[in-house]
């Protein structure tokens, strides 16, 4: 008898332990999940204009992305030796598309810029004439706080030194001239970016539309 009651007490506690867990699951108090508050108008107009330049600042064969290649095939790439150089260059079309969109996309966030510039408080969309003016005010910042910040450039040139070890099939110090001369001129090439950004992006996005030729005056 003793050897019986022993075998049932695992059953036992077994459903013990299941007839508590019911009993939680039955009377457990749902908890509700609170809903996201909406985005406001205002902030959804400045972050989709930031991702419209995002999109263009990133795209192929666009302004920004060629500056940054010829930026390296004259500051790098001609400056090693003669039978490195074509390498190079080829080595630079090839793998800054995927580069640049990557420094971009991590770098360039329509939430982070739109907060920053504390335009997301805005309860209404703005007109069109306050977009432009809008989206001037988030270029001048974006060439400031991020193609003119040193800790931003030592970012990218960290990036861009993933090309210096393609090289390596050189020779060290052939990758290591590579990378020298990256740390040297990426201020400048950010610097360069960074003002034609501020300069032309908004009109290139189509948030600033050139303004159509004056009528004739009447005689």
């Amino acid at each position: 008898e003793a050897r019986h009651k022993n075998s049932m007490a695992p059953h036992a506690a077994a459903l013990a332990v299941l007839t508590v867990t019911l009993l939680c699951t039955v009377n457990a108090v749902p908890v509700a999940i609170a809903p996201e508050a909406p985005t406001k108008p205002g902030c959804q107009t400045c972050m989709t204009m930031v991702e419209n330049m995002q999109d263009m600042v990133k795209s192929a064969n666009q302004t920004y992305e060629e500056t940054c290649m010829k930026y390296l095939d004259t500051n790098v790439c001609d400056k090693l030796p003669a039978d490195v150089q074509d390498n190079c260059k080829s080595i630079v079309s090839q793998e800054i598309p995927d580069i640049w969109e990557q420094i971009i996309n991590d770098y360039l966030d329509p939430k982070t810029t739109c907060d920053k510039l504390s335009l997301c408080s805005l309860e209404a969309a703005p007109s069109p004439d306050v977009q432009c003016k809008l989206c001037k005010k988030a270029a001048t910042w974006l060439d400031k706080n991020i193609f003119e910040d040193p800790d931003m450039e030592a970012k990218v040139a960290e990036r861009l030194k993933e090309l210096c070890s393609k090289l390596s099939d050189k020779g060290k110090e052939i990758e290591k001239k590579c990378e020298d001369m990256i740390d040297d001129d990426v201020a400048d090439m950010m610097a360069n970016i960074g003002k034609q950004l501020a300069t032309d992006l908004c009109k290139d996005i189509g948030a600033c539309p050139e303004p159509g030729p004056k009528p004739t005056p009447k005689l």
